[in-house]
């Protein structure tokens, strides 16, 4: 059935005598700032005869704000009884839904942020303040207890549970057999990894080198046609990380720099290095390679960021190197993203039988202000993005966490 919207003269609607849903002046203001900010979004709803069906509110906003014509859709198919039922229902069957407390604070602050009018919402100041500062409930535990693992585990190695579309083994991660049984035989859509870089990470043995063809040969198998692998690596080693990806049979599409202005690699002050061969005395020793740092009884052992006070003048040889370092900031982390060669003669063909091989662009835009040069918008929009996305990832932190040390404890027993 097609339904048509038809503006009607406001003196020709016909309310419903027996309505059973009440209106305070004060909704009814509510209702008429929100069609003063957004429009007519909900047309009224009425028979053959002109009587409304719902939109009771909607009728008696439009009357305060002095509008001759309003939207109307007409339902003449509905029977008598069909729409009695469908005054109650349509008021009823809203009341039934409820909120997500959490993601709505976060839309009402990102709003209160931009100077958004928060009135016209229909929550009162009571409400809005308990969403916008929500009071911090204690648990009834300590957040970092563990309990006690129970004589009989109820969840045993390889047990496998399914959240919706998505699957939560306990097991080995390095495990091939665990990995199998957890997908089930399934190709993989996608593989995101940050493996070692190969610079011989704090003198680490896993970060000898990059891994091998071989390695990424059996992230090729296990994916689908057209899927894609994003992979993390330094710059200094980026390039055979690359190498290894391609000769493994990948075709690489793009690289994706991360920039970032503090972390790994550490710069170190070369004035202060030649200092302290020179005879200097700082108040704190500085580390090799990798800036100074604090090692007083008070404050405990923190890094700094090269601001530690010097006991005397520089040396002569040091003064001709102040303000030279060994790495540059900001930095960046090269991310390489490979696709599987596809299987099907175009990529249309293969995202219809095998839903990969595409990139969601405008789903990975951030969004900013285009073309108008606002970068406060844009880097406010970001970090509300990051806010959002750190929340979730501290909730799969702390399940991941608290799993891990429950198949610690399973493993010990």
């Amino acid at each position: 059935m097609q339904l048509n919207i038809t503006y009607r003269k406001v003196e020709d609607l016909i309310p419903y005598v027996n309505n059973s849903r009440k209106h305070s002046d004060q909704q009814v203001a509510q209702i008429a700032a929100s069609i003063k900010e957004f429009g007519w979004t909900n047309p009224i709803l009425v028979d053959k005869d002109k009587g409304i069906i719902a939109g009771h509110g909607r009728l008696m906003a439009a009357r305060k704000l002095k509008m001759d014509d309003v939207p109307t859709i007409e339902l003449s198919h509905l029977s008598e009884a069909q729409k009695k039922a469908l005054v109650i229902a349509d008021n009823k069957l809203a009341l039934n839904a409820d909120w997500d407390t959490q993601i709505l604070s976060l839309e009402l602050s990102e709003l209160q942020d931009i100077g958004f009018d928060l009135d016209i919402l229909g929550f009162d100041a009571n409400e809005l303040n308990a969403l916008l500062e929500p009071e911090e409930v204690e648990g009834l535990t300590d957040e970092d207890a563990v309990p006690e693992v129970p004589e009989e585990p109820k969840t045993k190695l390889g047990d496998i549970y399914q959240l919706g579309n998505h699957r939560l083994m306990c097991g080995d991660s390095t495990s091939i057999d665990a990995v199998e049984k957890l997908v089930n035989k399934a190709k993989i859509d996608l593989c995101y990894t940050d493996p070692p870089y190969g610079i011989s990470f704090m003198g680490k043995k896993w970060d000898y080198d990059v891994p091998s063809v071989e390695t990424w040969k059996e992230c090729l198998r296990v994916l689908k046609p057209g899927g894609h692998i994003l992979v993390a690596c330094g710059t200094r080693t980026q390039h055979r990380m690359a190498v290894n990806i391609e000769d493994a049979g990948f075709e690489i599409r793009d690289i994706v720099a991360w920039i970032y202005g503090s972390g790994f690699p550490k710069s170190l002050n070369i004035g202060k290095a030649i200092n302290k061969i020179d005879g200097v005395e700082f108040i704190a020793k500085p580390a090799s390679g990798v800036g100074f740092m604090n090692n007083d009884k008070e404050d405990g052992y923190h890094p700094t960021i090269n601001q530690l006070e010097q006991v005397g003048e520089s040396s002569i040889r040091a003064k001709d190197w102040e303000g030279w370092g060994t790495a540059l900031k900001p930095a960046m982390e090269l991310w390489t993203m490979a696709r599987k060669p596809l299987s099907e003669k175009n990529i249309a063909e293969n995202v219809l039988k095998w839903g990969t091989g595409g990139i969601n662009i405008d789903g990975s835009r951030v969004i900013g202000s285009r073309g108008n040069g606002n970068w406060k918008g844009y880097l406010e929009n970001t970090l509300r993005q990051e806010q959002k996305l750190l929340e979730q990832m501290v909730k799969i932190l702390c399940l991941h966490l608290y799993l891990e040390v429950k198949v610690q404890k399973i493993l010990k027993k």
